[in-house]
C-alpha cells in the first residue's frame, strides 16, 4: 500500500508540475484551436488547396503539351506557366478546351491528349472560381478569425 501511495503522489506532482509548465503551451493549442475552428480559416485552407490542386493540373497540361505535341501548343496560341498566372490569363488556354476548338488541330495525338484534360482543366476553372468567390463571401460574413486582429 505504501508504495501505491507513493507512485500516485509521484503522479500527482509529476502532473502539476507538467501542467505548470504546459499552460503558455495550452493556452497556445486553444489560439491555434479558435483559428482552426473559424470558418474564415476553413475557407482559407479550401481556397488554397483548391487553387493548389487545379494549378497542378494546368501546369501538366501545359507543359506536357509544349513538350509533347508541340504542333497542338502553336494551334493553342502558345499559353505557357507564366501566361496562364490567374483567372484572367487562363481563360484563353481553357476557352480552347471548352470550346473544342483543339479538334481543328488536324493532329491526331495533340487532339488525344486535349481531350484527356479537356474535363478536368475546364471543371478545375470553374471550380476554383466558385471556391474564390465564396471564400471570399465566407471571409465577409465571419471576418478574420478574433486572434489575427
Amino acid at each position: 500500500m505504501q508504495g501505491l501511495g507513493f507512485t500516485v503522489t509521484f503522479f500527482a506532482l509529476r502532473g502539476k508540475k507538467a501542467a505548470s509548465k504546459s499552460k503558455p503551451q495550452m493556452q497556445a493549442l486553444g489560439i491555434r484551436m479558435e483559428i482552426t475552428n473559424h470558418p474564415t480559416a476553413h475557407a482559407i485552407v479550401v481556397v488554397i488547396s483548391t487553387m493548389l490542386f487545379t494549378s497542378v493540373i494546368q501546369w501538366i497540361f501545359l507543359l506536357r503539351l509544349k513538350s509533347k505535341y508541340r504542333d497542338q501548343w502553336y494551334h493553342a496560341g502558345n499559353p505557357t506557366i507564366w501566361s496562364d498566372q490567374s483567372f484572367i490569363s487562363a481563360w484563353p488556354t481553357v476557352k480552347y478546351l471548352q470550346s473544342k476548338s483543339y479538334l481543328s488541330s488536324g493532329s491526331g495525338p495533340g487532339i488525344g491528349f486535349c481531350s484527356l484534360f479537356r474535363l478536368p482543366m475546364v471543371i478545375g476553372y470553374w471550380v476554383t472560381i466558385i471556391v474564390f468567390v465564396a471564400g471570399v463571401v465566407i471571409g465577409i460574413i465571419n471576418g478574420w478569425p478574433p486572434t489575427w486582429d
